[in-house]
């Protein structure tokens, strides 16, 4: 019985969002109850560190950062030698990260850009989350929107200052029809998706998960991920207070090596249910939901979360801001805005860890692609 109660308050607590100090009593608590088994192997173990306190602002939607809680749940980051302190804000994250309110922030990428681009201390250090969006019309319209060319004319809504947003404009612009079509602003997507139902738009930009399904059972039609307009497209990255990076360099570096045990996990087909099961646990969803929400890319609009910082795809959001006026960066160039060395700090200790691990040479192989010499 006390075992049931204390798992109920665990989720609780989780769900409705409540300060983070007693979010984080209650999960001390919680934590014995989980039988989530840490899957390193012999000679794997990784040596005790001096703890180290790290401020962590993030959406209280626990699915929307997976690898986060994966290193939480399975200790990952006490063992990498960090407190792990979660602050969950619902609103204003972005603000309250280059206020100095935390050390590292989970979540979006054009609001950290912005807040850069006008010389606040925030750096983009690593990812979070790429993928995630679906591309919706009438079905009627289907089939004369299904190519991109087609969109001429069209009116376009989108959430403002959304990934959609910037996806989208940067792959009309590559097109060489961005100036043909009119963007329409709606504040969020269960709008978008009644827009478009009722003809107020042609197409519509929504995340995947219930959106999507809301969308298919309002009767509307999917066009495609918006992975077909840009592939491998970037959402979330992990945003760092400047300076705490600058006078607490280790405790991101010990971050992102937890961060890429936690992928390794993740990416391992036979920890699936085990994984899903904890999250349903901790969220109070069922685990199919959770399966739809966080693994499944059939149903997700193709979500991945590679940490890489990947500099390159970051450029194009840059560029595409500066092209649209959203943002007049004076005195301040991308490569001021990106650091990409704590990732490869960090993959350089995880790869001495795990030599035989193709999942960590994929991710060297990506990182010299997309974010050496751009």
């Amino acid at each position: 019985m006390e075992k049931l109660q204390k798992r109920r308050a665990a989720k609780a607590a989780w769900s409705s969002g409540i300060a983070a100090r007693t979010v984080l009593l209650i999960i001390a608590g919680a934590a014995l109850f989980f039988s989530c088994s840490k899957k390193e192997t012999a000679g794997e173990t990784v040596a005790k560190k001096e703890i180290q306190r790290i401020n962590i602002i993030a959406d209280p939607n626990l699915t929307s950062n997976p690898l986060s809680i994966i290193a939480r749940e399975r200790g990952y980051f006490t063992e990498e030698g960090l407190d792990p302190n979660f602050i969950f804000l619902r609103d204003g994250r972005t603000e309250a990260l280059s206020l100095g309110k935390g050390d590292i922030y989970l979540e979006e990428l054009i609001p950290p850009l912005v807040y850069a681009s006008q010389k606040a201390p925030v750096k983009i250090i690593g990812g979070t989350l790429s993928g995630g969006n679906y591309v919706i019309t009438k079905k009627e319209n289907a089939e004369k929107y299904a190519n991109i060319q087609d969109w001429k004319g069209a009116k376009l809504g989108t959430v403002r200052l959304s990934t959609s947003e910037m996806v989208s404009r940067y792959a009309l612009g590559q097109a060489g029809i961005v100036d043909d079509v009119h963007f329409q602003e709606i504040d969020n997507y269960p709008n978008i998706i009644e827009a478009v139902r009722k003809g107020q738009v042609d197409i519509g930009f929504i995340a995947g998960g219930p959106y999507r399904r809301s969308a298919l059972e309002l009767g509307l039609e999917i066009l495609f991920p918006m992975n077909e307009l840009s592939p491998n497209y970037l959402c979330c990255r992990l945003n760092a207070y400047t300076p705490s990076l600058e006078t607490k360099r280790d405790i991101f570096v010990s971050f992102i090596t937890a961060y890429l045990r936690a992928y390794r996990d993740f990416n391992d087909p036979a920890q699936r249910d085990e994984l899903a099961k904890m999250f349903a646990d901790l969220t109070s969803q069922d685990v199919e939901f959770v399966i739809e929400m966080v693994f499944d890319p059939t149903r997700n609009g193709q979500r991945s979360y590679n940490p890489d910082p990947d500099l390159r795809r970051i450029i194009n959001v840059w560029n595409t801001l500066e092209a649209t006026k959203y943002i007049k960066p004076e005195g301040v160039n991308i490569h001021d805005v990106v650091d990409v060395s704590v990732y490869k700090d960090a993959l350089d200790i995880i790869r001495k860890r795990y030599p035989s691990e193709p999942l960590f040479e994929n991710l060297a192989a990506f990182y010299a692609e997309n974010d050496v010499g751009v």
